[in-house]
């Protein structure tokens, strides 16, 4: 006998729908949550993503993720791994990221271009050939980099956790935007490119 309203159990966060088969009832509530429930869910993430975004400038983030991966090693002594020659292995890294940087900084100077994040509608061409065949976003390519090499000079697990919420942050409060604006800016050019190369490498 099919049930005609639907029931939740605060504790157990399940709900009962009706017209469903009684093997079937019993099911996860968010699977059965209406649409307009999702929007009232996603409205205050919407609302923090567009005050975040574009608010802080990447090397910064980079310089602030640095500052929290050596708080981290120094907090957690007991996570630290030996790395053989991490000083010549940190080196190493840091320079290939000071040159993919370098090497993008150049081929937005070629484009006349701006270089400054904080305003990609300010864009007057995106670039295509060099470093930016390769990655679309080369720089902060290169800031990973440096913060990897930074991790490999600390040598402690927690530092190397934290990498992944440097991409995170930039996926979706820099890269996101900044990738809208250039959408607007070229519609038929940048969606082409970024169906062609990859967002990092």
């Amino acid at each position: 006998m099919g049930l005609k309203a639907s029931c939740c159990r605060q504790q157990e966060a399940f709900v009962f729908v009706g017209d469903v088969p009684p093997e079937q009832q019993r099911i996860p509530m968010l699977r059965v949550l209406p649409r307009r429930y999702w929007l009232r869910l996603r409205r205050p993430f919407c609302v923090v993503g567009r005050m975040m975004a574009l608010k802080i400038p990447p090397m910064a983030l980079m310089c602030l993720m640095a500052g929290v991966m050596w708080i981290a090693a120094r907090l957690l002594p007991d996570l630290e791994f030996a790395v053989p020659a991490r000083t010549v292995l940190a080196f190493a890294v840091a320079l290939v990221a000071l040159g993919i940087v370098l090497w993008a900084v150049m081929q937005f100077r070629r484009a006349s271009t701006t270089v400054n994040p904080m305003k990609p509608h300010a864009s007057s061409s995106f670039v295509t050939t060099g470093v930016y065949a390769y990655s679309r976003n080369p720089m902060y390519l290169g800031f990973l980099l440096a913060l990897l090499a930074w991790a490999i000079y600390l040598s402690n697990i927690a530092a190397f956790l934290i990498l992944p919420g440097f991409v995170l942050f930039l996926n979706r409060f820099q890269i996101e935007p900044e990738e809208a604006a250039l959408t607007a800016l070229f519609p038929r050019e940048f969606p082409e490119y970024k169906h062609r190369v990859r967002r990092w490498i």
